[in-house]
């Protein structure tokens, strides 16, 4: 994420700039949570018909 921002930011010193490159680093955050939160069922049902080895 800070590659992200401060690739974006980039010499850039004013607000908006810094507010472009949290804007676009917030964006990718939401992206990759939801992307992640797709697969939580999937893989609570996978590890529900798992067997149990011991």
């Amino acid at each position: 994420m800070g590659l992200l921002y401060f690739s974006t930011l980039g010499d850039g010193g004013s607000r908006h700039a810094y507010a472009h490159a949290f804007t676009v680093t917030l964006m990718l955050n939401l992206v990759l949570s939801l992307l992640a939160l797709a697969f939580v069922t999937p893989l609570r049902k996978a590890a529900a018909a798992a067997p149990v080895s011991a």
